[in-house]
This record gives structure tokens, sequence and C-alpha cells, in this order.
């Protein structure tokens, strides 16, 4: 009980200690969820799996949370890591390992994309100075149809491209080296491709003039995690099976 009340007390504290804005964006944020997860839930309990992603996903977290880590029944002895190399899945699988099932999918999924208001908040709070116009332009960004159709659009990893490589921008910007390097390396596990745009910053660093340290670990490391996971991961889950990465990335032109 003592424990509780503590941690009640802290809660209110922190909430106490938030500015207006702050206040206002927390509340965007929780209506977005509970809105976008409304509407993704109810297009699930009348559609269904109407679409293969949504199976897909469901699929490879019910093996991964009962021991069997990427297994894909669609893909019968390959794992699902000949396709993608989706770690990201990873991380969501205690959540979904004590509430199975798409719904648990679908609100992390909405969760994500709220969140990324944050990330957009704090860098036009640090490029304008200017509160008011921060939470504006987060709650804009994630109600942006580019975006907010996320929610509804199946199940994927995509969703929390944003969050992760809007953070890492912010601490780019702010140079915190150690925090734009954990979400440097959280963007990279959501998809293997996504590790191209990671070596932009390099070159935004080099731009810049930056220390050593902020040009080359953007542009190694996203080169080397492209590559471990092309020629090495993915050919691995083929199991000797023809791989034609050319038409794989086809649609990045």
């Amino acid at each position: 009980m003592a424990e509780n009340k503590k941690d009640r007390t802290a809660l209110l504290r922190w909430i106490s200690e938030l500015t207006r804005p702050q206040r206002v964006l927390a509340v965007f944020i929780a209506a977005y969820v509970a809105m976008f997860f409304f509407l993704a839930k109810r297009c699930y309990d009348v559609f269904g799996y109407n679409s293969s992603e949504i199976g897909a996903a469901n699929n490879v977290m019910w093996w991964m949370v009962h021991g069997h880590p990427y297994r894909f029944t669609q893909m019968g002895n390959l794992s699902y890591l000949s396709i993608h190399t989706e770690f990201i899945w990873l991380l969501l699988a205690p959540v979904y390992a004590l509430i199975p099932g798409v719904a648990t999918l679908l609100f992390l999924q909405s969760a994500a994309l709220a969140l990324t208001a944050v990330p957009v908040y704090l860098i036009v709070r640090h490029l304008w100075k200017n509160e008011v116009a921060a939470v504006l332009m987060g709650a804009a960004f994630v109600t942006m149809p580019s975006i907010a159709a996320g929610n509804l659009n199946q199940i994927h990893p995509v969703p929390y491209i944003p969050i992760f490589v809007l953070f890492a921008g912010y601490f780019f910007l702010t140079k915190r080296f150690g925090w734009f390097a954990m979400f440097a390396l959280f963007v990279c596990l959501v998809r293997e491709n996504v590790s191209i745009g990671i070596c932009m910053f390099g070159i935004w660093a080099w731009a810049e003039h930056r220390e050593w340290k902020w040009r080359l670990l953007p542009l190694l490391g996203g080169a080397a995690y492209l590559l471990v996971a092309t020629k090495i991961i993915i050919p691995w889950a083929l199991q000797g099976q023809p791989w034609r990465p050319a038409g794989y990335f086809s649609y990045l032109g």
C-alpha cells in the first residue's frame, strides 16, 4: 500500500510539473490512441483477417511467445526472417505474451503512431522555442493522412519507424550521441532497408563538420546493418532458395 501511494504521489507530482501545452499534448495523444484503436479494432471485428498482413503479424507473434521465434506457418519450413529482418517484433513480444491477440498489436501500433507527436514536439520546440507551435505541429504530424492511415492499414512494423527516426533526429539536433545511437539502432530493427536512411545522418554530420563519431557511426553502422541483414541473415533464413534483392527493393527506385 505504501509503495502504491508513493507511486501515485510521484505520478501526480510529474503531472503537476507539466506545462499547459504539454498537458494538452498528453490529452491529445490519449484521445488519438483511443479513437484510432477503436476504429482499427472495429475494422478487424467487421472484416477479420481481410489481409495477409494481419494474419502474418499475429502468426509470427503467436509462435514467438510459444518458443519458436520467427516461425511463420505460411512459409512452411522457412523463417519469417527470409522476408524481412523485422526484429522490432522481439521488443513487442513481452506485451503480446501478456495479452495475446490482434487487438494488442493494433493498440501498440496506434500508440506508436500517437507518441510520434512527442519527438515532433521536441524538435519544433528546440528549433522555434515555441511550445504552442510545437504542440500544434506534433498534433498535425500524426493526423496527416499518410501517418494516420497507418492505424487502419493492416498491421505492419512500418508505423514504428516515425517515432524512432524522429527521436534519433531530435537527439542528433541536440548533439546527445548516446541517445541518438540507441534510437538509430531501434530504427534499423524495424526493417533492414531503413538502415539506408540512418546513413543520411552521417552525411548530415559531415556537412556540419561534426566530430568523427557523428559522421562514421551512422554511415558505417547503417551500411553494416544493411549488409549483415541482406547478405547473411536473409540468405540464411532462405535455406538456399534464391533471393532477388533488385526486385525486392524496386519500390525504392
